[in-house]
């Protein structure tokens, strides 16, 4: 089994952008189950009384199978009692621990296991905390043989990042929650409106009250997005190509202008959407984000991967760029080449929607902390 060091680092990419996506997570290990040449992948969780908190099985067909296992073999299964003992993140292959011996008198193996096609697994506690533990075992079946020292070293390898990832959403949740609640959005320091799907404004924080009022003259007026202005017009084209757009709205009376960050929401998006409360706030279908861009740090990377689908490679250079580095000075400082990094700009740029790389980082500047 060999991987060129890009084929590789796209498997690990394609995992981390699941931490701030949990829905992401199923196909990802999709894709990794079948590069790493196992004929199935399973991911499951219990609490200590034995209730299922996760379930990922690579193979659809195998639903009723997943069901029997969660029902009853789970507490049965010898592989999953002996990772119980050993530390996080620690790899066996079960060959090592249960011979054909204890194999032939065993019941999870006789009626269940075997009878599927499988006997070989590669294996590993992810996760462990008072609340649940989180496991996964890599398959040979169909009669195929044990899996090599070879083979061993790289589920290994990937079993590392399956562990950190799993390890992050279990930890964020609390913080994709929040972030999904009124009073979140009403901590930024930012202005948020959010607007429904008639333009009208069907949220606003606590920062963008006063804006409404004195800065969005022939925008926003008694509470409804203006036909003729120029947010307008970009808030149309965000809503039906769902690229985020940004322009600068002048100033009142000698004012600073407002810098504006137009971002589509949906109901698949981990976006600050605005969630919860009365019908007319949680049916926002735009969020601005306003800024005079005065005293703004760069947004984490993650933050980046969550709100526009970059890549974690992507979202990296993405953050130094705000940050006031040069595309070359990031080529030398993460050992990449020059082209290598302009071709990871020409993506950010596409997925954000800009044309130029002097609006993109002036559009990420504008962009609130989310603390991830």
């Amino acid at each position: 089994m060999n991987f060129d060091v890009e084929h590789w680092d796209a498997l690990v990419s394609d995992l981390y952008q699941s931490m701030l996506r949990p829905d992401l997570l199923a196909s990802s290990v999709a894709v990794a189950n079948t590069a790493l040449q196992s004929d199935l992948c399973h991911i499951v969780g219990f609490t200590p009384e034995g209730k299922e908190t996760v379930r990922i099985f690579t193979e659809k067909s195998l639903d009723s199978v997943a069901d029997q296992y969660a029902n009853y073999y789970s507490r049965i299964d010898p592989r999953r009692k002996f990772m119980q003992t050993t530390g996080v993140g620690d790899v066996y292959r079960c060959s090592t621990i249960y011979d054909e011996k204890f194999v032939s008198g065993n019941e999870f193996y006789q009626d269940f296991l075997l009878p599927g096609g499988f006997r070989y697994v590669i294996g590993s506690c992810l996760y462990r905390s008072d609340a649940q533990s989180i496991f996964v075992a890599f398959n040979h079946g169909k009669g195929r043989a044990d899996f090599t020292d070879d083979e061993q070293r790289f589920f290994r390898l990937y079993i590392a990042n399956l562990g950190n990832v799993i390890g992050g959403i279990v930890k964020l949740a609390p913080v994709s929650r929040a972030l999904e609640s009124e009073i979140a959005l009403d901590a930024l320091q930012q202005a948020v409106i959010g607007l429904n799907e008639k333009w009208k404004v069907s949220y606003t924080n606590a920062a963008s009250e006063r804006l409404i009022v004195a800065g969005l003259k022939g925008e926003i007026e008694k509470g409804q997005l203006c036909d003729g202005g120029r947010l307008a017009g970009v808030v149309r084209q965000v809503f039906q190509n769902g690229r985020p757009r940004s322009l600068t709205l002048p100033g009142l009376d000698g004012a600073a202008g407002q810098f504006v960050t137009v971002i589509r929401t949906g109901p698949s998006s981990d976006q600050l959407l605005v969630r919860g409360g009365d019908s007319e706030k949680s049916s926002s279908k735009v969020l601005l984000i306003l800024s005079d861009g005065s005293g703004q740090s760069a947004p984490s990377p993650s933050q980046l991967i969550d709100m526009f689908r970059l890549s974690p490679a992507e979202a990296r250079l993405a953050h130094q760029l705000t940050s006031g580095m040069s595309v070359g000075a990031f080529a030398d400082r993460f050992c990449v080449s020059v082209a290598t990094a302009r071709t990871q700009l020409r993506a950010v740029l596409r997925k954000t929607g800009h044309s130029r790389q002097q609006e993109l980082v002036k559009m990420l500047a504008s962009l609130p902390r989310t603390g991830m």
